[in-house]
């Protein structure tokens, strides 16, 4: 998500393709280009070679120009890459049935914070246990932490047994009543929240060892920021974009710079959703009262 930061890193990954071919009276002029102001050690070093450089910095002038409420803008729901099976949904008392850990349709692999459960209504009450995944875990370590849960579980006694051979769980009832079984899957879901509008605006300065140099770099950028105005902005590349709302070159005078380096600069308005994420889990177990009965 869009900070200041993470600005001034796209714009950086946007410049730097293009000034990488940059010639000036027909020799190449190598132009770095980094976030942050350029140290003493690079200025240094673009009076000493036909070399420059470019830093994009944060002038320190964030604000606030939201009008509204925190708004969700999506939620991305992870589908999980497993699925359960059981045998059959109830059992009766002495009776078994089997729950298989299987790849869900069009999967081949346990994906990090899969899930599944075990759920055993009692008619009365609901009680349960749930495997949760890691990336590295095939479909056999997924059932036995789901073993692992229910056998830690102190309700499960004298009501269910369980056994795993390979990613079957063998489930027998230990009880004297019928029990009806459920079992789910499910994986994170992610809520991305835009909590408001944030403005700013960054420095973009050029040092060169001529003002051949120099002025070479200020056409380049100045048409691609004019451009980037009169296009709402530029994109991050995971897809944000982030509004130019005003561009202007700031007056330095060679005078005021370091001796044999010459200087330009550019002012760039920029405004950007503050977003913000939510982790969610699926709930595949539910515990209590079973009202229904």
């Amino acid at each position: 998500m869009a900070t200041i930061p993470t600005v001034e890193k796209g714009l950086v990954a946007l410049l730097k393709p293009l000034l990488a071919s940059l010639s000036v009276d027909g020799s190449a002029l190598a132009v770095k280009v980094a976030q942050g102001w350029p140290g003493i050690n690079a200025i240094e070093e673009c009076a000493k070679r036909e070399q420059a450089v470019v830093g994009v910095t944060d002038r320190g002038l964030s604000s606030s120009v939201s009008r509204f409420w925190p708004t969700d803008l999506a939620t991305v729901v992870t589908a999980p890459g497993i699925k359960t099976i059981l045998s059959s949904d109830t059992v009766a008392p002495g009776g078994t049935a089997t729950l298989t850990v299987a790849f869900a349709v069009g999967s081949s692999a346990v994906k990090d914070k899969d899930a599944c459960s075990l759920v055993v209504d009692r008619f009365s009450t609901r009680i349960g246990a749930t495997g949760v995944a890691v990336s590295a875990d095939d479909l056999s370590a997924v059932a036995q932490k789901l073993l692992i849960d229910i056998q830690a579980n102190s309700e499960f006694t004298g009501v269910i047994s369980v056994s795993r051979s390979g990613a079957v769980l063998t489930l027998t009832n230990a009880s004297t009543q019928i029990l009806k079984l459920q079992s789910n899957c499910g994986n994170i879901a992610t809520v991305y929240t835009m909590l408001g509008r944030a403005q700013t605006q960054l420095q973009v300065v050029i040092f060169a060892g001529s003002s051949q140099g120099r002025d070479a770099i200020r056409s380049i950028l100045e048409t691609k920021f004019f451009r980037y105005k009169s296009d709402f902005g530029f994109g991050l590349s995971n897809g944000e974009t982030i509004r130019v709302t005003d561009m202007k070159g700031l007056a330095v005078s060679d005078k005021d710079t370091q001796a044999d380096v010459y200087r330009a600069d550019f002012l760039l308005g920029i405004e950007y959703s503050v977003v913000d994420t939510e982790t969610l889990w699926t709930v595949i177990v539910g515990l209590g009262p079973i009202s229904e009965f």
